[in-house]
């Protein structure tokens, strides 16, 4: 048996689909949350489970020589779990970005935070600057010091538990080679397979079709989460310089983890509607698929300020549909597409651009380009059913 141990996310009822159409009746799909709770899913082969800690050590007891067990997403309550698995018992962890790269995230946040994110996280994340904030009287000294330690301490240890589990690992199913490389480099005992991979994203049979947009209107899209990763306010004051345009900038804010980023939603929304006016327009409902794409489709412009991978979904959903997109050179999937010939724009790029320049749509050859290298080269279906019915089939390791 295969037992995918699931999130709440808008990619997993295609994923199961996907999966059921290469294996029936060997896949137990596990979300850990009461079913009147979620948002996202709603497959009926969906198992929900109340008690986590229960349910695991029992799967744990009970293991078959063949079963596997698949990590969508690793959170920090799995490393425990992960670690106890009988060695016999093959692990893939589906790669997802954050979980990987972004906790814990006292060693990340200098990576993945522009300077204006870093800020925030600083002042309103990060337990170690509230601790110096309390304890800013002399008196307290000691106990800053101590509190100090303690936390640098926890971080250190979730770090190595999360390592410990990565090695564990037997294979990572991920489309980016670059973030498979990475990852090799910064987890010593990291030694999984790399498996081809990708959630069904970007390249639907129901993608609008392409259009150039007349309007004299410059049409910006800015992220694709209400995440800190984003580095919305970074991005905002870089796209100052067009405020007294004439643009329009859409921000979608109501992925990832709304409900603990409220705060950071409010300071975004402020932060944009006081540079830009009404110029700026939040995105805060939660939008079915195809006004999502209705909406990305009416825009000129992609820009993803992220230093990791995310969105991948809405940048090849977005070059499928003709957009230019701007991303950082450090980003990953900036540099796996123009590795591939496929034309993307840096943030250096637009920041020399003219109104004019970035208005300017790509050419037909270039978009055609575009969208057959990205299904040729990055999201090929066909080679990814296939890996994936290999690894939910494998026997040996």
């Amino acid at each position: 048996m295969n037992y995918h141990l699931l999130n709440d996310d808008k990619f997993i009822d295609d994923f199961i689909d996907v999966v059921e159409g290469i294996q029936t009746n060997n896949n137990k799909y596990l979300i850990f949350r009461n079913k009147n709770s979620v948002k996202y899913v709603s497959h009926p082969k969906i198992t929900y489970v109340k008690s986590e800690q229960n349910y695991l050590n029992e799967l744990i007891r009970n293991f078959c020589k063949d079963d596997k067990v698949f990590i969508h997403y690793l959170r920090r309550g799995l490393y425990e779990f992960i670690i106890s698995i009988p060695i016999e018992t093959r692990i893939g962890l589906f790669f997802w970005g954050g979980d990987i790269v972004e906790y814990p995230t006292h060693f990340y946040k200098k990576f993945n935070y522009e300077p204006q994110t870093l800020k925030y996280y600083n002042k309103h994340k990060n337990p170690y600057y509230r601790i110096i904030r309390f304890y800013r009287n002399p008196k307290n000294i000691l106990r800053y010091v101590l509190k100090r330690r303690q936390f640098l301490k926890q971080e250190k240890s979730q770090l190595e538990l999360k390592n410990l589990a990565l090695s564990r690992i037997d294979y990572l199913l991920n489309w980016n080679p670059l973030d498979y490389e990475q990852l090799l480099k910064k987890v010593k005992r990291f030694k999984a397979r790399d498996i081809y991979h990708f959630y069904g994203i970007g390249l639907e049979s129901d993608l609008p079709a392409i259009k150039n947009n007349n309007s004299k209107t410059l049409k910006i899209w800015l992220g694709n989460s209400a995440a800190l990763a984003n580095n919305h306010m970074d991005a905002l004051k870089v796209l100052g310089r067009l405020k007294d345009e004439d643009i329009e900038i859409l921000c979608p804010l109501s992925y990832g983890d709304y409900s603990k980023n409220k705060h950071y939603t409010s300071t975004v929304i402020k932060y944009g509607k006081d540079l830009f006016g009404e110029k700026f327009i939040p995105l805060t409902a939660f939008l079915q698929r195809s006004e999502y794409y209705r909406l990305l489709q009416e825009t000129d412009i992609i820009i993803m300020f992220q230093n990791r991978t995310q969105a991948n979904g809405n940048i090849s959903a977005s070059l499928s549909m003709g957009k230019k997109i701007f991303l950082h050179k450090i980003n990953t999937i900036y540099q796996l597409y123009k590795k591939n010939d496929i034309k993307v724009f840096s943030v250096d790029e637009f920041n020399k651009s003219t109104f004019d320049q970035l208005k300017c749509p790509l050419t037909q050859e270039e978009i055609s380009m575009n969208i057959k290298m990205l299904k040729e080269r990055i999201l090929n279906t066909y080679r990814k059913e296939s890996s994936l019915a290999e690894v939910l089939k494998c026997v040996a390791k």
